[in-house]
Order: structure tokens, then C-alpha cells, then sequence
């Protein structure tokens, strides 16, 4: 019988998230595909990428979750409608089986309800719902469906256009339903069952996202391919693109608003009138992020972004305001976070530096002089120093404007990951190793710790010795005790594993490795691997002490939060139910929280509050035993209990059908207890995969199906 093993990322849950808290406002923009105003009244939700759906009771000035009932995976809701009474339906992407479909609440959002009967087991996209009398009508790549009694059950009202056909966008005009297809633009009355082909003028095999009606008009609108007006109900069409060309024609909504005519996009939001299309974009980011979807309360537009949340505007358009406040859709990507003198500054790859003066509840963006993503953010001296892609810069004034230190730095070496300093020494790991600096980063030179993707990442000096760690095949480890002019490698492990991080405690020195945490007490000469119940292959990033407690980030092979209370003897994972595709990057102590710096932004809990979380040893289990993943089918996230009721070498693998070994994650030492991992399979194809686990002379295999 042939053994079968699964990829899996490994990611332990628990039951404590509402003890970790999100210290995002300021840093958080969001991927929001769809917001909706409920008709007369200042409740609004929303729809993003990730986690969910949010609300808002004023307007959309603040906004909280509302996902009890809702899957979290392959999930993401794309349209909303009500009924009068309060009744909310919203349509979420990806296939039914796998959280998508259609959902119901009649209790304001608290609690959502799956209502896919005539839907379920069809793989279809969700694009639109309206509500028309008693009608619930949505666009799905599988044609359009009605309801009649509330969403209890679905019909296929597509009739003579075809139960296959990709639906992109449906308007209800008077008595007449239009819908938007890849296969053109069909209208039908009555029952809704016999459609009519309206398309002379318009282009073929291409679906209208958005269709509405002004001052007797019809207007539609095609991504990429522009907008078209017809004044005889849709028998002829023409161009009523006017003055948008190029990259404006990538357009996505349209929406009366106050007796005008508002068109979202790539170009921000435009206004018509006397056949010209004015830009209202006083407010918006400069950058144009795409904008989705428009929606109004009474007095307030309100238009949602790719990446930079809600705006809203109280004069029509002519100027807009960021609401973003409790949207947690998506966050800047922490890479580091420091503390100067109660202020907290942080660092990331897609939005430059950020900083607190309220111990992370607010961030407010820094960047004045670098406009570029950031790898580290380090204090010497009164002064911070912020290492980027386009070189080092440097701030005496925390962070109001920023000076460069490049002169002389080839470009080759501009991409930095961390600076040294004393006095007029600067230390700088770049790319290709370490450069130089004697005349306080005026001028640089290489040292003879360089080579072409060298790639040193951190650097520290203790009782006079410099080390410095790169992400590169071995040698990766080196010191130097002439201040940089020399170096020497010091080995520390026989694999060719990267150093990301060193940390420092009196006489002994740990680093965060690509093979877990390893302790020196003599300067390197001599080394001890800290690995037990670090997860599988680890990737620790970064490495801190808050009082007796040790604590490591786990980047990859297991991502999340590690203590130890023995000095690495034994590592518990303390990480709870925090986002689980986030890479867990730095760790720091404010105030007596703990605080970590992940890729889906920032978050704090009270470090007395951290709890074992990746085994359960409460509760002894007195047999091995593998349950089945679940959800089973999956698309692409699933996870998978095991308990382990002796401490022994543990092997969780897999195989695709065919038997062809894939990868081997859990691999190590584990104590007796409960484990729970997920697994990942977005990089995998579609299809039947078998997971195994071993334990001693135990052996188990269950099947998985992945639907893509």
C-alpha cells in the first residue's frame, strides 16, 4: 500500500480570539468589493476580501463584523439586497459547497442563515442580487435565479437564454428585468421565463457589469470596453464614452444619486452631465485604487475601494472623506515594530513607516521623504533609521521628514534589510552583504563580507563582537571583531539554513533561523538547537524576551507565536485564532501586551492572558487517532485533528493519487496531547489527495478532495 502524504501549513487554533485585539486603525485600507445601503436608513454593509461582512449603523463612519453563520472559506461577498420588513440576502463568490451561494439574516446581520436550496451543488459565482415586489432575483454564472418566498428555494428563471449562461449584471426597469450576459444583453416581462435579444450596437460576447436608468435612458457599462446609452428601451444602443479614454473606460458601477448620474472605476468616480463625464475625485487617493461599487444614504454617497476601504461624500462628489474605521478587509503587511520613548513606529512592505502615540491604537503614516516599502525600522542615538527597498534613510524628528543616506551606493545594493551604528560607524545589510559607512552614512563602501545575493538580514554587537546573519546557503553566520573591516564564519548547524534574527541576552546569544532557534553562550563556538515544539521545519523570524518568558515568531513551517519558559527546553505555541494566512514577522512588548507584527497588520493582548494553545494536555488522550479534514470537499483551506497519547516522533505526510510524494511538514517530536493543523492547497490542482500520520507503530490514511 503506498504511503500518502499532504503539503500542510501548519496553523493552531483556539477559542481565544476576542482576547487578541487589532491595533490596525490607520493602517488598514481593504480589498471591499460591494457596500449597500439599506433603502431609508443610515445602515450600511459591506462586502470584503477575507473576512467578510461588515456594518455600519451611522452611515458608514464606523464599521463592526457580522459573520456569525457564515463560512470562512473560498468566501467572499460580491451583492446585497433587502426586502421591506429588514430582511438582508447577500450573494458570496466561489461555489456553494465551499461558502458561497446565498445567505439571509432577518436579525439585522447578528446571525446569517444559508439559503441555497436550487443552488447547492452548482458551481456558481454570485454577481448580483435586486429586489423587485416580492421577487429576489440574482445574476450567477449559472443563469438567473428567482425567488419567491423569501430565499427558501431558488429557481432557474433563465428559459430561452439558456440555465448555463454566465450572467454578469440584472436591472429592473418598470416591468421589464435586463440582464447582462457573456452572450449579450437579453430582456424579458411577465413571468420572466422568455428573454429577448437587445444588442444592435453593442459589442459582442461581453457582459455589462453595471446597468441602470437616467432621465429615461439606459446605461450600461463594460469593463475595459466603455460605456453605451440607448433611448428606446435598449432596441439600439451607442457609444456614451464622451470624453473617457484609456484606463478610465475600466469602469465598474453606475449609480443615480440626488438626480445625477455617478459612474465608479479605475478613474475614480465620475459625475455626467451635458454628455461629459467630470471627474469627482477631490479626496480620493491620488494612486486610484479601483473603486467597486457606489451606494447612498440620505445625504451621504458612499463608494468602496480595491485596497484603500470606504469614502464617503456629503456634497455630491465635490469632496470625499476615508471611513475606514473597524474595517479589518486587509492591513498593511507589518514587517517591524519598535519602541522609542513610549512611541511606537512600524515598518512595512507595502506602505512605507507608520506611527503611535497611543500605544497602537491609532497609526498615522510617517513617510515624508521615502514614498517605498519598508523591511526594518531600527533606534540609534536619537535618531531612526528605516532600511527600504531604495536604500537607508534616517529621521531626528520622528518621522516628520526623512533624509537619505545613498551617496555612493550602487544600485545593486540599494534593496537594505538592517543598519548598525556607533558613533560615525554605520553597519548596512543589503542585498549582496554588508556595506560600510565611517562618515555617518555619507559615504559606503563594501566590505569583504559581499557577494552577489548574499543577502545579509540582520545585524547586532555584543562584548565587542559584530554578527551578522543572511538568508543565503551556508555559510550564513558570520562576526567580526574589527568593527566590519574582517569576518568569519561561525558555524552553527550543519544544514544550509538563513539567519533572521538575532537576539540577545547577557552572555548568550539566540538566532531565529530557517531550522528554528539556536543558542550560543561563548560567542559561537559552540551551539545548542532550541527546537522542541517549535513547529515542523520552522522559520523563526524573530526572537524577544518579557520577563521570564521567551517569545519567537514563526514565519513558515507553522506560523505563529512561540514562548518558552525554560529557556527553550520546550516552546508552546500561544499563537490563537489570529488571521491564518498571515506570516507571523515581529514580536515586541508594550505596556505588558504583547504585540506582533504579521502580514495582515498589527495586533496586542495582554501577555498574562497567552494560553497553550497547540496541544490540549488538560484533557490526555489516551489513543492515536486521525480524524477526518474538514470542511471535505475544500477550497483551497482545510483542517485536520490528530491526537497523540504518548510523547514520540510524529509524521503527518502526503501523496496525490497517483502516490507522488508531495511534501513531508510534520516531521519532529511531539508531546502527548490534541493537535489541530490546516492546510493550504492554493498552489495544489483540483482532485483526490490521501493524508497519513504516523506515530511509532500507529498509521492511519483519510482522503481529501480538493474543488477549485
Amino acid at each position: 500500500m503506498k504511503k500518502f502524504i499532504f503539503l500542510l501549513i501548519i496553523f493552531i487554533y483556539s477559542n481565544s480570539f476576542s482576547q487578541w485585539a487589532r491595533v490596525n486603525a490607520g493602517l488598514e485600507g481593504g480589498i471591499i468589493f460591494t457596500v449597500y445601503a439599506v433603502p431609508s436608513s443610515n445602515t450600511v454593509f459591506c462586502g470584503s476580501n477575507g473576512n467578510g461582512v461588515f456594518k455600519s449603523t451611522n452611515a458608514g463612519d464606523n464599521w463592526f463584523p457580522v459573520n456569525n453563520g457564515i463560512s470562512n472559506y473560498g468566501f467572499y461577498p460580491v451583492t446585497f439586497t433587502s426586502v421591506t420588513g429588514g430582511t438582508v440576502f447577500m450573494g458570496a463568490n466561489y461555489s456553494s459547497i465551499n461558502g458561497g451561494g446565498m445567505y439571509r439574516t432577518t436579525n439585522g446581520g447578528t446571525e446569517w442563515q444559508k439559503i441555497n436550496t436550487g443552488l447547492a451543488g452548482l458551481s456558481l459565482s454570485i454577481n448580483m442580487a435586486i429586489t423587485t415586489n416580492s421577487n429576489i432575483i440574482i445574476a450567477t454564472d449559472s443563469g438567473i435565479f428567482r425567488t419567491t418566498n423569501n430565499g427558501d428555494n431558488w429557481n432557474n428563471i433563465s428559459g430561452n437564454m439558456g440555465s448555463n449562461t454566465s450572467v454578469e449584471s440584472i436591472f429592473f426597469a418598470n416591468d421589464t428585468l435586463i440582464a447582462g450576459t457573456k452572450a449579450g444583453l437579453f430582456f424579458s416581462t411577465g413571468s420572466f421565463s422568455n428573454w429577448t435579444s437587445i444588442n444592435t450596437g453593442l459589442p459582442a460576447a461581453s457582459a455589462p457589469y453595471s446597468i441602470n436608468k437616467f432621465n429615461n435612458k439606459i446605461y450600461l457599462v463594460y469593463f475595459g470596453g466603455g460605456l453605451y446609452v440607448s433611448s428606446n428601451n435598449g432596441a439600439s444602443w451607442s457609444s456614451a464614452n464622451y470624453n473617457l479614454i484609456g484606463t478610465q473606460l475600466n469602469a465598474r458601477c453606475l449609480y443615480v444619486f440626488e438626480n445625477n448620474l455617478y459612474l465608479s472605476g479605475n478613474g475614480g468616480v465620475y459625475i455626467l452631465g451635458n454628455n461629459t463625464w467630470t471627474n469627482m475625485n477631490t479626496g480620493l487617493p491620488t494612486d486610484f485604487p479601483f473603486f467597486y461599487w457606489l451606494t447612498s444614504v440620505p445625504g451621504k454617497l458612499i463608494t468602496c475601494t480595491y485596497g484603500k476601504a470606504m469614502y464617503v461624500t456629503t456634497n455630491s462628489g465635490a469632496s470625499w472623506n476615508q471611513k475606514i474605521s473597524g474595517l479589518t478587509a486587509s492591513a498593511l503587511q507589518a514587517n517591524k515594530i519598535i519602541n522609542v520613548s513610549s512611541v511606537l513606529y512600524s515598518a512595512s512592505g507595502n506602505g512605507g513607516i507608520h506611527r503611535s502615540t497611543d500605544g497602537g491604537a491609532n497609526w498615522f503614516a510617517v513617510n515624508n521623504g521615502i514614498n517605498t516599502s519598508c523591511n526594518n525600522i531600527q533606534s540609534y542615538e536619537n535618531k531612526i533609521y528605516a532600511s527600504t527597498r531604495n536604500g537607508v534613510y534616517v529621521t531626528s524628528n520622528g518621522g516628520s521628514n526623512w533624509t537619505p543616506l545613498n551617496n555612493t551606493v550602487q544600485p545593486a545594493d540599494s534593496m537594505t534589510y538592517a543598519v548598525y551604528k556607533e558613533g560615525n560607524l554605520i553597519l548596512r545589510c543589503t542585498y549582496n552583504g554588508v556595506l560600510k559607512s565611517t562618515d555617518d552614512g555619507q559615504s559606503w563602501v563594501r566590505t569583504s563580507l559581499y557577494a552577489f545575493q548574499k543577502q545579509a538580514v540582520c545585524i547586532t554587537k555584543t562584548q565587542g563582537v559584530v554578527f551578522v546573519g543572511t538568508d543565503a546557503n551556508s555559510p550564513n553566520f558570520f562576526k567580526s571583531t574589527d568593527d566590519g573591516n574582517t569576518w568569519t564564519s561561525v558555524a552553527y548547524y550543519s544544514f544550509q539554513i538563513g539567519v533572521a534574527d538575532i537576539f540577545v541576552d547577557g552572555t548568550s546569544i539566540y538566532i531565529g533561523t530557517g531550522h528554528g532557534v539556536h543558542k550560543t553562550t561563548n560567542l559561537g563556538a559552540n551551539w545548542t538547537p532550541l527546537l522542541n515544539g517549535l513547529g515542523a521545519d520552522p522559520y523563526v523570524s524573530s526572537i524577544i524576551k518579557i520577563g521570564t518568558s521567551m517569545f519567537c515568531t514563526q514565519q513558515f513551517g507553522g506560523r505563529g507565536l512561540y514562548r518558552t519558559t525554560n529557556d527553550g527546553v520546550l516552546w508552546e505555541e500561544v499563537t490563537g485564532e489570529l488571521p491564518f494566512f498571515s506570516d507571523f514577522r515581529d514580536v515586541i512588548n508594550v505596556n505588558e501586551k504583547v504585540m506582533i507584527a504579521t502580514g495582515s497588520g498589527i495586533f496586542s493582548r495582554p501577555e498574562s492572558q497567552l494560553t497553550n494553545v497547540q496541544s490540549n494536555l488538560s484533557t490526555m488522550p489516551d489513543k492515536f487517532s486521525l480524524e477526518q479534514n474538514y470542511p471535505n470537499p475544500f477550497n483551497p483551506v482545510t483542517s485536520i485533528k490528530f491526537s497523540v497519547k504518548q510523547n514520540l516522533f510524529v509524521s503527518l505526510n502526503v501523496y496525490d493519487i497517483s502516490g507522488k510524494l508531495v511534501s513531508e511538514l510534520v516531521n519532529g517530536l511531539k508531546l502527548t496531547g490534541e493537535y489541530n493543523v490546516s492546510f493550504n492547497a492554493a498552489s495544489l490542482p483540483s482532485g483526490i489527495y490521501f493524508y497519513e500520520l504516523k506515530a511509532g507503530d500507529f498509521s492511519e490514511t483519510k482522503k481529501m478532495i480538493l474543488i477549485k
